[in-house]
Parts: C-alpha cells; sequence; structure tokens
C-alpha cells in the first residue's frame, strides 16, 4: 500500500519546491511572491519552488491546508476509492 501525501518536497536538484493536491489557483493565494506552476496529474496538481528552510515558515498556511484538505479526500472517500489508491 502507497502511503498517503498531502505534501512533497524535493530538495536534490538545483531549484528546490514542494507538490501538492491543491489547485494552482489555490496555491498562489496562500504563497505569495514565490514561483507556482502546474505540475504533471500524475505528481500532484502544484508546484512551489522555495529557496531556503526559511520559506517553510512562510508557507505554513498552505502546509496546512494542504493536510486538511488530504484529511478530508480520505475521509470522503469510499471504500471502493480507497481500494483504487492504494493500487
Amino acid at each position: 500500500m502507497i502511503p498517503p501525501w498531502f505534501l512533497r518536497v524535493f530538495t536534490s536538484g538545483p531549484k528546490k519546491f514542494v507538490v501538492t493536491r491543491l489547485s494552482v489557483e489555490q496555491v498562489a493565494m496562500m504563497a505569495p511572491g514565490f514561483q507556482v506552476e502546474a505540475t504533471p496529474e500524475s505528481m500532484g496538481r502544484s508546484r512551489i519552488y522555495f529557496s531556503s528552510p526559511v520559506d517553510f515558515d512562510r508557507l505554513r498556511a498552505l502546509v496546512i491546508v494542504a493536510y486538511e484538505e488530504e484529511v478530508r479526500r480520505r475521509d470522503t472517500s469510499t471504500p471502493d476509492d480507497s481500494a483504487e489508491s492504494a493500487a
């Protein structure tokens, strides 16, 4: 079973970024001053570029909303939906 995720952080490349399942529009409103773009659907929905770990403090609201949305998504999924996402 693949564990659920609400945020993916990529720091090994030259550009560091966070991937969420939130829409680009929603993320852009919560992350003013950050570069935000769409991702391939297989990866998530939005990508936010950052420069340093200090930037995460500025993304606190985004992290909370991403977590809450994932909890809500999992709570409203049917047992059949859970089986499909685990496959």
